[in-house]
């Protein structure tokens, strides 16, 4: 049986700047008038949104956060594994596997992640296959 190997979570330059290229070019739609948030998102909110994607976003952030605990990647699927101390928990400390919904991710669980350690416990915590750094599912075995 396999064993999951280490996983340096990276991304590539290009696929930033090729992000805030087409951030910068969306050709946006005229408002509706008086519409804003009733007929769908306020497209001032979107505009700002949008500009903080492409000029302001720190993706150096995201990798730090990410790189606060193990990374791995097993069968296709990128996981964090931490192992806490079993000492603090009387040697009791269950594991303990979180998993996100869609859309989400493994940092949904920051928070909590430290604390699980600290009271002995390992924390596993894959992302959904398809995505963030685990690879797409295969088709059914059914043909559907």
């Amino acid at each position: 049986m396999s064993s999951p190997a280490r996983f340096e979570v990276s991304f590539e330059r290009g696929a930033i700047d090729e992000m805030r290229a087409r951030l910068r070019a969306t050709r946006w739609p005229e408002p509706v008038a008086g519409g804003a948030w009733d007929w769908g998102v306020d497209l001032d909110y979107l505009r700002s949104l949008c500009a903080w994607w492409a000029d302001e976003y720190d993706p150096g952030g995201l990798l730090d956060r990410l790189g606060e605990w193990p990374s791995f990647r097993w069968r296709g699927v990128h996981l964090l594994h931490a192992r806490g101390d079993a000492s603090r928990a009387g040697g009791d400390g269950l594991p303990v596997l979180l998993i996100h919904g869609w859309p989400g991710a493994p940092l949904e669980f920051r928070g909590v992640i430290d604390r699980l350690l600290e009271a002995g416990h390992d924390v596993v915590i894959p992302s959904l296959p398809g995505y963030g750094y685990s690879d797409a599912p295969d088709p059914p075995l059914s043909g559907t």
